[in-house]
């Protein structure tokens, strides 16, 4: 006998689940976020010199992310991102949209250079790779990869030049088909860091 799924046991409907989705954008949004961290290590960590893929622990850890994966012997911190449903946009080269960026408190960080400063965005040095999840372009889910060095610095004007190298924005645009510095290829951007550390 199959197993039942969670609506069954608690005798709700498809239609009274997505009821309850669509009337709390918060619960929706955390839902697809678990559905699309799912779908991505099932679609894009199924290669053979990945030997480990585990929830990342970010209280013990100075990097952020959602999945430490071991690739080729050398561990990557993956930060999945989801884009913003209403800032998506068609345009005669396709889509653009923007994915939010930001650690949601103000927290004291240390920058590389040795200061410090308090901030709502994240350094380029917490995770090594973003992945961005999303399904409202064309209704098809996708993703698109990017490593964190290539991605743009912060031009917030309370950050000092030297600051904002190291800081990434609250926001990110990201586009389809995909533009530099983002690609389809997750295997390809972990060779070249993995190359860059011979």
């Amino acid at each position: 006998m199959a197993e039942q799924s969670i609506l069954d046991r608690l005798s709700v409907t498809p239609e009274e689940f997505m009821a309850v989705i669509e009337e709390h954008p918060g619960l929706q949004g955390l839902l697809i976020k678990y559905l699309v961290e799912e779908k991505f290590k099932k679609i894009h960590l199924s290669d053979k010199n990945i030997s480990r893929v585990t929830k990342h622990d970010n209280y013990n850890n100075k990097k952020k992310g959602d999945l430490a994966v071991v690739y080729k012997d050398v561990e990557f911190i993956i930060c999945l991102k989801a884009l913003q449903p209403n800032k998506v946009q068609e345009t005669t080269q396709g889509w653009v949209g923007k994915v939010p960026f930001d650690s949601k408190e103000r927290r004291e960080v240390l920058l590389p250079n040795g200061r410090r400063v308090k901030t709502t965005c994240f350094l380029k040095s917490e995770f090594d790779i973003i992945a961005t999840g999303f399904f409202t372009f064309e209704n098809t889910l996708r993703f698109v990869f990017a490593k964190s060095s290539d991605l743009p610095s912060s031009n917030y004007h309370n950050y000092t030049k030297p600051q904002r190298r190291f800081l990434l924005p609250t926001s990110i645009t990201v586009s389809w088909p995909p533009k530099p510095p983002f690609t389809e290829d997750l295997i390809s951007l972990m060779d070249d860091i993995v190359e860059a550390q011979i």
